[in-house]
């Protein structure tokens, strides 16, 4: 039944009757709402629409194997329907869909507080954001960026909410650089390339903001990665460009990894 309710909010925002009380971006999980992060996924890796097989990460690659978002309470029925609705409302209408989020960003709830944020680790040119006290957007803790035209209306989106800092892990780095070879990407909307990819050959591990997961802290940081577990927004905003993440403990993953990082497998 919570899924039959979205869907007729979502039809009735269709049909012009919508009032912004049913927001596309959510809190998030506990942290990410502390810090003022509000989040948006879909489903990973596959999954049947009503317009036949999606595949919502078309570049992964060994991390497929590996993925958190197909595990634990990412399989809840009500998370699964979420995401799911998610992708369904952007695949009904990509049009009106930009345009619904392009709305939403003007309201109120996504405006800085005024209350600068603490942390001294955040990189000189998002200055504007920490001493504002604005709000963030990761984009995808399940799913990527599936076409170029979803991404352009992320990209879209971030332009018209100059205040709000956009986040997002992704795999799909050929598209990501030719968006920025086009100068498509505003300056607050950060890209963290993900390995463990198919694309892995393409990023410059000196040059682009990257992310590796590894099996422990201690292999994070001989390897040269800063870890980012005090906040989610370290992996924006942090000085460096190498972020370390260290695995999650899901018995079945960690034997499956072994003792590689996804880069290195």
């Amino acid at each position: 039944m919570p899924q039959l309710a979205s869907c007729r909010r979502w039809l009735a925002w269709r049909n012009g009757h919508h009032e912004l009380t049913d927001f596309l971006l959510k809190r998030g999980n506990s942290e990410l709402a502390r810090h003022g992060i509000y989040s948006w996924s879909i489903p990973a890796l596959s999954v049947k629409s009503d317009r036949g097989l999606v595949c919502t990460c078309p570049n992964a690659g060994a991390c497929a194997a590996l993925c958190y978002a197909r595990n634990g309470t990412y399989l809840f029925q009500n998370v699964r329907a979420a995401h799911l609705l998610n992708l369904e409302g952007y695949l009904a209408g990509p049009d009106a869909w930009e345009a619904r989020l392009i709305q939403e960003l003007s309201h109120r709830r996504y405006r800085p507080s005024g209350r600068p944020h603490p942390w001294e680790w955040v990189r000189p040119e998002f200055s504007w954001w920490q001493e504002s006290g604005a709000k963030a957007v990761r984009i995808h803790d399940a799913g990527d960026f599936f076409h170029p035209r979803y991404t352009q209306a992320w990209l879209n989106a971030a332009a018209k909410a100059p205040d709000v800092l956009f986040y997002a892990y992704t795999k799909e780095v050929n598209q990501f650089k030719a968006f920025e070879m086009g100068c498509q990407i505003p300056p607050n909307f950060v890209v963290i390339y993900s390995l463990g990819g198919k694309q892995d050959h393409l990023i410059d591990l000196d040059r682009d903001r990257h992310a590796d997961v590894f099996p422990s802290l201690e292999s994070l940081e001989s390897a040269g990665y800063e870890d980012q577990s005090a906040s989610d927004l370290m992996a924006p905003l942090l000085t460096t460009n190498r972020i370390g993440i260290v695995r999650n403990n899901i018995r079945h993953l960690i034997k499956r990894m072994g003792d590689r990082s996804f880069g290195q497998l």
